[in-house]
């Protein structure tokens, strides 16, 4: 990808490795200063007068080849560090490309948000966290996926610290009582190349119920932080709260929760 002036933008597409390229500047630092120092100058006379065109051009020179010199490092270090994060190169779009497995869900970068009408004015969102569980993968053969996951109803957390207690108290969610909701999917159907619908299980606040959810492939790879295989879905589906036993305020805060999940999963092994 080019810059404005048709120079290459390196970086754009591995910002993860732009900031060592930074670490270069100071090796043309001394030709600007020195240009900036000697542009102008107190002639012999002591009248200020512009230093000799030959000096100009020296410094420019100067400057032009540290600047050229700057440009081949940094090439060669962002060549070098491609060939030893070849990862970031490999990562596939398309699900049948990824390796089938048994994964564990990654909780730093798995979330669940949920948003609900409030009063009629607001879609008003919250997210759980934590999320552990298991995917067995089956790209051959998608069907015969399965997915078993736990949320910690504790981790449940919006804008407001006061609401975070109230959801987690007997008059919403109960989490003393019910501390975990889980999903045990019952069937993959697949729509389309990186689509599916899955159907499964829903248990929350001591109640079962099955739901189904729209779900996405992301992408899979090695990530370059820790070396360990990854793939990624996003899903999304819409339960009636009212369903599950959670009926306070219905119908002024709304009874349909949307859900919008990031799944993130670590092959074991």
């Amino acid at each position: 990808m080019a810059g404005r002036n048709g120079s290459p933008r390196i970086g754009v597409k591995y910002g993860n490795i732009i900031f060592p390229l930074l670490l270069f500047i100071p090796h043309i630092q001394p030709g600007i200063q020195n240009v900036r120092r000697n542009a102008i100058m107190p002639s012999p006379s002591g009248i200020s007068g512009l230093m000799p065109v030959s000096d100009v051009l020296t410094n420019r020179s100067i400057l032009t080849m540290k600047l050229s010199m700057f440009s081949a490092s940094a090439m060669a270090l962002t060549l070098g560090l491609l060939a030893t994060h070849p990862a970031s190169a490999q990562v596939v779009t398309n699900a049948a490309q990824a390796e089938s497995g048994t994964y564990d869900v990654e909780p730093g970068h798995t979330q669940v948000d949920f948003s609900v009408l409030h009063f009629g004015f607001t879609n008003y969102s919250g997210v759980f966290s934590n999320v552990s569980g298991t995917l067995n993968l089956d790209t051959k053969n998608p069907a015969a996926s399965k997915l078993s996951v736990t949320i910690p109803v504790d981790s449940v957390q919006t804008t407001s610290s006061k609401l975070d207690e109230e959801l987690k108290g007997d008059q919403w969610f109960d989490s003393a009582k019910f501390p975990k909701a889980t999903f045990e999917s019952t069937s993959v159907h697949l729509t389309g190349h990186n689509e599916a619908v899955v159907t499964g299980n829903l248990t929350l606040h001591g109640v079962t119920k099955p739901e189904t959810l729209k779900v996405r492939f992301i992408g899979a790879g090695v990530n370059p932080m820790d070396k360990k295989y990854t793939t990624g879905f996003e899903a999304t589906g819409t339960i009636k709260r009212s369903d599950f036993g959670v009926k306070m305020y219905v119908p002024y805060v709304g009874d349909d929760v949307r859900l919008h999940i990031a799944g993130a999963f670590e092959r074991q092994g």
